[in-house]
């Protein structure tokens, strides 16, 4: 049975495909294989803390672009009780600095791409859990200032554009390797807040400017 979230999901995929400006290029679902798994108390207290946000599905997946090509976004979402009942992920990036690979190895998936950008998060008894966002398009891997459900409420609002994850991450966007994320996120500010208003909008637009060391001063047109 879907839970709200996944209808809310559901909902940001339909709104997407209903505006005549984007169009949906994929979105499945995959059931859970009998029951959801059953966790150690200590993965099962974190997954009780964050049931708003758990799906009535073991996954979900959506891939949108606009008509122009010039802006698109994506998104797979685990329950997260099959990414805490899920294994490390295991991937070798030797340019990633000394001590990054200890902490991927130590990640388990939240949510992820085709396009080589995934989200893991740390959950050790000892530590607060943690978000890390991993980039093979830039061999990064940056610590996140999300929770959890923030985090999925972010990915709702900025309908999984590519490269959001940076706006809250600790990085300088004004390198030239940025420029394609920068002018990206740049033209989602512009398109996407007239169509889906929300009052979160303009937070996300001074993390930007104050990423990439400009002010754009966007003035948003109006949505078709």
């Amino acid at each position: 049975m879907r839970t709200d979230f996944h209808e809310r999901v559901n909902a940001m995929i339909t709104g997407l495909d209903d505006w005549d400006d984007t169009v949906v290029e994929a979105r499945s679902e995959k059931s859970w294989a009998g029951d959801p798994p059953v966790l150690v108390e200590s993965k099962r207290s974190f997954a009780d803390g964050v049931e708003p946000y758990w799906l009535g599905a073991r996954e979900v997946q959506a891939r949108w672009r606009s008509a122009d090509q010039r802006l698109g976004g994506e998104f797979r979402i685990p329950d997260v009780r099959a990414c805490l009942d899920g294994g490390p992920f295991l991937h070798d990036d030797p340019m990633l600095p000394d001590g990054q690979a200890e902490t991927m190895a130590s990640m388990r998936i939240i949510e992820a791409t085709e396009s080589g950008r995934l989200t893991g998060l740390r959950h050790e008894t000892e530590n607060r859990p943690e978000l890390w966002f991993y980039d093979t398009n830039h061999h990064r891997l940056d610590s996140l200032e999300l929770d959890y459900s923030t985090y999925m409420e972010m990915l709702l609002l900025t309908r999984g554009v590519s490269g959001w994850q940076y706006l809250f991450a600790d990085i300088d966007l004004s390198a030239p390797e940025f420029n394609g994320v920068v002018g990206w996120l740049d033209r989602a500010l512009v398109l996407l807040p007239p169509r889906f208003p929300d009052e979160r909008w303009p937070e996300l637009e001074r993390r930007l400017d104050a990423r990439a060391g400009t002010s754009h001063g966007r003035g948003h047109g109006r949505a078709r």
